[in-house]
């Protein structure tokens, strides 16, 4: 990973289902800010925050010499929001001149698994990488020789809308099956609370797995069995070298990786060894990733 930070300021920002993330770095100083998304606010109230939300990052950078962005939304080539299935309203956004006009630098936005395997790549020795983040959503990206490897419309690696899972499960996306209406952690929750029957929330599923819970196992198991038939077949289409399963989710389950990697020996992989490796950074691959993309930009713009 290139460290070299200007003297002015880079930012870095990690747009996720369920809060954004921001790192403003100024030569040794690190400044963290985060906003969680308030589901019971309406679009425009949401966007409102959001924009606040911008420009008090925006103020502490003070115009920052560059941004890095990774973004769950998928953002098109003229940077505007062309597709999100977790949060659809943003879809048409003009994220890019946004971003742009608050900062008044240069800015970057990557999809948010390819910033994470860019970061998990940056202190691996490996030549492939390919990266599942399991969080509110599933997302995937794929390294390669050190180059990001995006398909023809960004949408590369969206290894959350395979389509692998039981037919019941209804994606946000719309379609049946996708790893992501099993896998995610949205999709763990609903899950628990349909079949106890009861409201749940992130901490008591967290509580019930701990507890050894049969119905909290069982949809652990689920989640792990989905997500190990989506990197088996990752590995028949791409054979990276390295695999790393990172996301919120798969770190508040630390059950989940040695869950996934059984599920893989049951599925069997035709003689080739898949050992699938924690994510280094956690929860904050996609941060670092747009770190590195920041720091790049603020480099070539020299």
């Amino acid at each position: 990973m290139n460290k070299e930070i200007p003297h002015r300021s880079i930012v870095a920002i990690d747009i996720g289902g369920t809060s954004i993330r921001a790192l403003i770095i100024r030569n040794e100083k690190r400044i963290r800010r985060d906003h969680v998304f308030d589901t019971s606010q309406n679009v425009s109230n949401e966007m409102t925050q959001v924009a606040a939300f911008f420009d008090e990052i925006g103020n502490l950078a003070e115009a920052p010499s560059s941004v890095g962005v990774a973004s769950a939304a998928t953002v098109g080539p003229c940077g505007s929001v062309t597709d999100w299935s977790n949060r659809p309203q943003w879809i048409g956004l003009e994220l890019k001149s946004l971003l742009e006009h608050r900062f008044r630098g240069s800015v970057e936005i990557e999809d948010d698994g390819n910033a994470a395997a860019i970061a998990e790549a940056s202190i691996r020795t490996t030549a492939s990488l390919f990266y599942v983040g399991v969080g509110t959503g599933v997302g995937g990206g794929y390294v390669s020789d050190g180059l990001v490897h995006r398909g023809t419309n960004g949408q590369a690696s969206n290894i959350g809308h395979i389509p692998l899972g039981p037919y019941h499960a209804v994606c946000t996306c719309g379609r049946r099956r996708c790893v992501q209406a099993v896998s995610s952690g949205r999709a763990f929750l609903s899950s628990l609370s349909n079949d106890l029957g009861i409201s749940m929330n992130a901490e008591y599923a967290r509580s019930l797995v701990t507890a050894g819970n049969p119905t909290a196992i069982r949809t652990l198991n689920l989640v792990a069995e989905v997500v190990a038939l989506a990197i088996v077949t990752v590995d028949r289409l791409l054979d990276p070298e390295t695999m790393v399963l990172g996301g919120g989710f798969a770190q508040a389950y630390p059950e989940l990786l040695p869950l996934v990697n059984l599920a893989i020996e049951r599925e069997g992989h035709g003689g080739k060894s898949i050992t699938v490796m924690p994510s280094f950074f956690g929860k904050l691959s996609s941060l670092v990733g747009a770190q590195i993309l920041a720091t790049r930009l603020a480099n070539d713009c020299k």
